[in-house]
């Protein structure tokens, strides 16, 4: 194996992680990701114990322009995964400076996994943001990433992590999160609300 590759951008573009150095002959299935740290990934190898890899710069927006990158020679072939049985989404909703656009994109009986999408409109930085909206069908959050949720009854809050916190104008980032349904139905929020700290 010459080299492990990662993408920021649903493979638009790749980076490798490792270097010359650090070439391993068989990589097997051990490959992670960290939902708790973004962009680290872990890679288990062939007896030389474990490689692990943090981005070393800012968190990428959603839209990304590529540059100058490296793309592997072999073509990269997804993990089978269960597409989603729907992708409703809300529309985004504007206020104090930042907008967030909440959408389902994966679900299951019993659950789905939900994103947000943050973006500061204001005209400077942001220090942080505050996300919230109210689930209407009986739904709750288990888990987060990318920022750090509090249900209190069918209010959901979520406030940034310390890495994502601070978004220059025009920027954006996404959290995730796990949620748990009751019934068969799943909706989506009319309203999700964003405010930032200056």
């Amino acid at each position: 194996m010459n080299g492990v590759y990662r993408s920021d951008d649903t493979g638009a573009t790749w980076l490798r992680i490792n270097d010359d150095k650090h070439r391993y002959g068989n990589a097997g299935d051990a490959l992670a990701g960290d939902p708790r740290i973004w962009g680290r990934v872990y890679l288990g190898t062939n007896g030389r114990g474990i490689l692990y890899a943090d981005r070393t710069g800012p968190v990428p927006s959603s839209s990304v322009t590529p540059s100058s990158s490296v793309r592997p020679s072999s073509p990269v072939s997804p993990s089978a995964s269960v597409p989603p049985s729907a992708s409703p989404s809300a529309s985004p909703s504007t206020s104090g400076g930042c907008s967030a656009a909440y959408k389902v994109t994966g679900s299951w009986s019993g659950g789905f996994q939900g994103e947000v999408t943050v973006t500061n409109n204001g005209a400077t930085a942001t220090t942080g943001w505050t996300v919230k909206w109210t689930f209407t069908g009986g739904q709750t959050v288990s888990q987060a990433w990318g920022g750090t949720a509090t249900q209190s009854g069918t209010a959901v809050t979520v406030t940034n992590a310390s890495y994502n916190g601070a978004l220059a104008s025009g920027a954006s980032t996404t959290f995730g999160f796990l949620g748990g349904t009751t019934g068969t139905t799943n909706p989506v929020p009319s309203l999700v609300s964003c405010s930032r700290v200056p």
